[in-house]
């Protein structure tokens, strides 16, 4: 394909309009875009939605994780953007971890593969990562309160063969031996998603998270900026922050940053 016709495919989008759990949503979908969440950002800037709206591709160019990682993003995947109003209380984190357990829930029970959620934001089956997720937003420079969320993920459905550099990281629902109709599952998540925002409760959300959890007990690096360290998780908070236990005995409470699981030596 030429750039002029990638562009050309960019550019391109089809807006639909869906009810959702009584919900009036938007729905923008594109064949290639660069990134679904750079989509939802600059829509949210012009537009100020006040109904939720999805951006929708079969195809990214530009991909992101967390941390400005790349996400590998080929035709045969998920990779959406579900723009909405936040909720009281509601933020960034606590937005990911609803997410993940929704998506995780989703996918178990559509495909019956055993989900688990990597803290903060990846969802793995067995030792691969199956999907991740990227919520971003805005702060209302009035209020100081979160004016929009947009929450991305991506999820790997299609194909058993990924490139080298990430073949032994992360797997696909089709790798895993079995399938999934790409249509159907997305709009799953997204009714999931959308229909119990406004009404799942932190206790509940926590729950679900700690029994999806694969970190808890385990020994991992947690690394940030200064260097990285070791340390075992112990739990999990009703914020759902780490508990962890350090190699002094000391306990810390882990907010933000990033963990590795540490592979054990046989």
């Amino acid at each position: 394909m030429t750039e002029v016709h990638k562009e050309t495919k960019q550019l391109s989008s089809i807006r639909t309009e869906k009810t959702v759990g009584g919900e009036m949503i938007d729905i923008i979908s594109y064949e290639l875009t660069d990134s679904t969440n750079l989509r939802a950002l600059e829509y949210a800037k012009c537009e100020r939605p006040n109904r939720p709206t999805v951006f929708i591709a079969k195809e990214q160019t530009a991909g992101r994780g967390r941390l400005g990682r790349s996400f590998l993003s080929p035709s045969g995947g998920i990779y959406m953007t579900i723009l909405t109003k936040t909720v009281p209380g509601c933020e960034f984190l606590s937005v990911t971890t609803y997410a993940a357990t929704v998506i995780a829930r989703v996918i178990e029970s559509t495909t019956g593969l055993k989900a688990k959620i990597k803290w903060v934001n990846d969802i793995y089956v067995g030792d691969r990562k199956l999907a991740g997720i990227l919520t971003q937003g805005a702060v209302d420079p009035d209020t100081g309160k979160v004016a929009y969320v947009a929450m991305g993920v991506g999820i790997n459905v299609q194909g058993k063969e990924l490139p080298d550099e990430i073949s032994e990281i992360a797997t696909t629902i089709e790798r895993e031996g079995t399938s999934a109709d790409i249509d159907s599952l997305a709009g799953t998540v997204i009714y999931q998603y959308i229909s119990s925002l406004h009404t799942a409760t932190d206790k509940a959300v926590a729950d679900e998270y700690r029994s999806r959890s694969m970190l808890i007990g385990e020994c991992v690096s947690v690394i940030k900026p200064g260097g990285s360290y070791t340390a075992t998780v112990e739990g999990i908070t009703d914020k759902c922050e780490l508990i962890l236990k350090l190699p002094s005995g000391e306990k810390e409470i882990l907010m933000t940053g990033e963990v590795s699981v540490r592979k054990k030596i046989l």
